[in-house]
């Protein structure tokens, strides 16, 4: 295998109908995903660009990932953004890559114009409704490497200017596989997705659900505002894994959401980029006896997570986790 896009289609022709990534307003199903994604590529294609970064400026939407999905079909790198990040910092990413495209939806397309890219803006519904090119698409398929570049993420820095760490085919195949057995994604699989997807840690879900026919649920961080919303959300979805940063989980433990509730469907808990105190990570097992704990750490410039550790004895709480 030497393209990421290899991981979808095959899982496209199994699952086909089923529920690839979902939130409370849309739900795509891997063929629709697959079908989007090679009709927005056909389209950036068809108007002229090539190896170089589209921005994908969408608010966090399983249509968002589909934009993804198109960017790589053209043969070119996704840039993710979103109309949470702060204005400063768009203007400083949109100034440092100078892209050609910007593909924007209803919530973002007024602060594009407004920051000077109008003949730039790509609306992602004339994206999603072009007619696929299959010619174009496999063109493009026979000239790609599994060193071309796939994304560009923006972290801050040690200096607080965002700085771009960019990720290939063959790092984020080998990420996958690498990763879905150690968490344990499978078909059954079900994520809340609980981070951003301009960040890379929301690579740990997406490429369960395309390499293993999983299915995500996106969250808005809206929900963490009130803990049984949370709850709630996992239950009603039958949530049976999430992968989360340490801050979400306290959330929802240090408030107290467990005296009136608990996760029912948990079997996987990951957790990462902070530190997961271990007073909390108790109240955690408390509710989810059955559920395995897991401790994953990785820089962005590794791709994602590179080291793990899964809970398997008691800690003291003023012990740290490894």
């Amino acid at each position: 295998m030497k393209n990421i896009l290899e991981f979808l289609e095959r899982t496209s022709a199994q699952y086909a109908d089923k529920t690839a990534f979902a939130d409370e307003e849309q739900a795509l199903s891997f063929a629709q995903v697959q079908a989007m994604a090679r009709s927005g590529g056909s389209e950036l294609i068809r108007r002229g660009l090539k190896n170089e970064p589209v921005v994908v400026f969408m608010k966090k939407a399983p249509q968002t990932i589909a934009a993804f999905f198109s960017v790589i079909y053209a043969g070119c790198m996704y840039v993710p953004m979103d109309v949470g990040m702060p204005l400063h910092r768009v203007r400083m990413i949109l100034k440092k890559l100078s892209p050609n495209a910007i593909i924007c939806d209803e919530s973002s397309r007024a602060t594009a114009e407004e920051l000077g890219c109008g003949e730039k803006i790509i609306d992602c519904t004339e994206l999603f409704s072009a007619k696929p090119d299959d010619a174009a698409l496999a063109a493009v398929r026979a000239r790609q490497i599994d060193t071309d570049p796939i994304y560009i993420v923006f972290t801050s820095g040690s200096t607080g200017t965002p700085k771009g760490v960019t990720a290939c085919h063959r790092s984020l195949i080998d990420y996958a596989n690498a990763l879905c057995p150690v968490i344990g994604a499978a078909a059954d699989s079900v994520f809340a997705m609980q981070v951003p997807l301009y960040v890379d840690a929301c690579m740990k879900e997406i490429l369960s659900v395309i390499k293993c026919g999983s299915t995500a649920y996106l969250m808005q961080q809206s929900l963490f505002m009130s803990p049984l919303k949370v709850l709630d959300f996992l239950n009603r979805h039958g949530i049976n894994t999430v992968c989360w940063v340490a801050s979400a989980l306290t959330m929802v433990s240090g408030l107290g959401a467990f005296a009136e509730g608990r996760p029912e469907h948990l079997r996987t808990v990951c957790f990462g980029s902070e530190v997961f105190p271990v007073k909390q990570l108790k109240l955690w097992q408390q509710a989810a006896p059955e559920a395995r704990f897991i401790n994953l750490y990785g820089p962005t410039e590794a791709t994602g997570m590179s080291f793990y550790y899964e809970v398997d004895r008691e800690f003291a709480e003023n012990e740290p986790i490894p």
